[in-house]
């Protein structure tokens, strides 16, 4: 049975990935930052805590997977808890996205590259599509989306027996928009009359990973 391991399983997102990939008899293992969830949705998907912000963590769980051979990696970790103008944005908030984003996925990369199987697939998941179309107010979030969008391309360059790939969605309900200010809100509600189903970010997903001519793409998906 081949092996998934998918960061940030216990989001929406995640939480989409690991449904079809196990209708899809996948071997699903995930990740989660706080609580292990008491969720019958995960029985049978191996848990194991990983907070991307903390070097700690991210060593505990490169010491519990070591060894194990992955034939899919799913990233769908996201942070930013700041929205304002570039100039009201503290340099502190930079530093956090940029860590938690791009600085944890780099070390997780770095622990788990080694046991990658030959012509497995790597995805980064570029959440809201920011990192294709960046919107005032997340200049720090969509700073730390770039930076993954640019080492996805340099790692599929470098490493081509693996499968590298992106996929950047619409705006979908991950749970963050209740707590945006009401302008924002009114923005996005203006510009995205539809939000992206998760399930069809999901199968995008899945049709990467089973796709072998795919390697270096971004995949953009738009509401419907």
């Amino acid at each position: 049975m081949k092996k998934m391991l998918i960061l940030g399983v216990t989001g929406v997102l995640g939480k989409a990935v690991a449904e079809i990939a196990k209708s899809r008899s996948w071997d699903v293992v995930g990740t989660y930052r706080r609580a292990c969830p008491e969720d019958k949705f995960f029985d049978g998907v191996a848990m194991h805590k990983l907070d991307m912000a903390s070097k700690i963590s991210i060593g505990d769980f490169l010491k519990e997977v070591e060894g194990v051979q992955w034939d899919a990696v799913v990233n769908t970790v996201a942070n930013t808890l700041f929205f304002n103008r570039f100039e009201k944005t503290p340099p502190e908030v930079f530093e956090q996205d940029m860590k938690i984003n791009v600085l944890g996925w780099v070390s997780v990369l770095q622990g788990i590259l080694p046991s990658m199987k030959r012509d497995a697939s790597i995805i980064f998941v570029l959440t809201q599509m920011v990192g294709n179309a960046p919107k005032k107010y997340f200049s720090s979030y969509t700073a730390s989306k770039y930076a993954l969008l640019g080492l996805m391309y340099a790692l599929a360059d470098e490493y081509p027996q693996i499968r590298w790939n992106a996929v950047s969605p619409g705006l979908f309900d991950s749970g963050y928009i209740k707590g945006l200010p009401e302008m924002m809100k009114e923005s996005y509600r203006l510009k995205y009359r539809n939000l992206v189903d998760p399930h069809d970010i999901a199968r995008e997903v899945l049709r990467l990973i089973g796709d072998r001519a795919s390697n270096g793409r971004n995949s953009v998906i738009l509401p419907k």
